[in-house]
């Protein structure tokens, strides 16, 4: 069971783990907002940023096995086994465009 932290806790937990800097303001509330919006701001650096090349690799491959997983799908009919396979082609490539798209090089 997750014990509630105070604002103020939360703000402390934050900066110790160093994803967010944020101010102490006495509005209830406004902190997890700011935190949620500096996550955000964080996930989209990382989305435009450039990507390794060993990710980008990782990501085609992905995409192809996601191409490959749909193709299946579309030949479930003929070939039952294909049926209980694709999904999980489609997933597995669809994680690994995914994570490969969230690398970001080191500066």
């Amino acid at each position: 069971m997750r014990l509630a932290l105070n604002p103020r806790a939360r703000i402390e937990k934050a900066k110790k783990i160093k994803q967010v800097k944020t101010l102490i303001v006495k509005r209830p509330g406004y902190q997890r907002r700011r935190i949620i919006l500096l996550r955000r701001k964080r996930m989209k650096e990382r989305l435009s940023s450039k990507t390794p090349s060993f990710w980008r690799k990782i990501g085609n491959i992905g995409l192809a096995i996601g191409g490959i997983g749909a193709v299946l799908v579309t030949q479930g009919a003929a070939v039952p086994i294909f049926g209980v396979i694709a999904p999980y082609f489609i997933a597995a490539g669809g994680v690994a465009a995914t994570l490969s798209q969230f690398a970001k090089e080191n500066e």
